[in-house]
């Protein structure tokens, strides 16, 4: 089975939809405080849930899950999530904490600002080895036949990506 850029874009979707919404719950009260806006936009929230969701229950049939699949994979995702929102939550906070920093200031404090950045290195290093766990994870509920398909779409999605930083490249 051949599968389209439609396809790798779903997925790609998903993971942003999941990503922002846990975020956008996490720092909803702080971001409205620092940009004055004291109302939580809910609709939008429930929108980008609603569309994950049809993309999570077209991506299952097209890879054709059983529910005995579907439900593993929801208990995988449900129980390593909170690590990935963890991470998520860290990075935010150093991003405030260089913005604290660095905002209306003249004077650089080197030292400060590397210990951040080092900090938000480390913090991409374990947010990459989670997603890397949780896709291994992942694989080990599918099928010989499904892995065939989840490799396919990563590769497509893979040659998407490397055609658009092409096209984009100054160079190029």
């Amino acid at each position: 089975m051949k599968l389209s850029i439609k396809s790798v874009m779903k997925i790609v979707i998903v993971l942003v939809a999941f990503v922002s919404i846990g975020v956008h719950n996490i720092y909803a009260d702080e971001r409205n405080s620092c940009t004055g806006n004291s109302e939580i936009d809910v609709s939008a929230m429930i929108d980008k849930l609603q569309a994950a969701r049809q993309v999570l229950n077209d991506l299952a049939e097209e890879f054709d899950l059983t529910y005995a699949q579907k439900s593993q994979l929801r208990n995988i995702l449900m129980t390593e999530s909170p690590e990935a929102l963890a991470l998520a939550s860290e990075l935010m906070d150093n991003r405030r904490k260089l913005l604290n920093l660095t905002q209306g200031k003249t004077e650089l404090d080197k030292a400060a600002v590397e210990e951040i950045a080092v900090a938000q290195g480390n913090l991409i290093v374990e947010l990459i080895l989670w997603k890397e766990a949780l896709k291994a994870d992942m694989r080990t509920v599918l099928t010989a036949d499904q892995q065939g398909m989840l490799d396919q779409l990563f590769m497509r999605l893979r040659e998407a990506l490397a055609a658009r930083q092409h096209s984009s490249s100054p160079i190029g």
